[in-house]
């Protein structure tokens, strides 16, 4: 509703099926977002992990931060 003085990404979602888990794929597309985030010059990487996925991200460098996770 206002002009943010910073440029942020949002990641709304990665998911991997079932089967596939605890392989590095979820690790990987979550990389690939945060260098596409990196490449873009963002200020940010905004997401709203589930319980199961915060540890993915805690392991990328996100920190929480209320009911979010942000990696800058």
């Amino acid at each position: 509703p206002m002009i943010e003085p910073e440029r942020l990404g949002y990641v709304s979602s990665v998911y991997v099926q079932p089967k596939w888990r605890n392989r590095g794929i979820g690790a990987a597309l979550l990389a690939a977002c945060v260098r596409a985030c990196e490449d873009a010059e963002v200020d940010a990487v905004i997401l709203w992990p589930t319980p199961q996925s915060r540890t993915l991200y805690e392991r990328a460098g996100f920190a929480v931060r209320g009911d979010l996770f942000e990696r800058r």
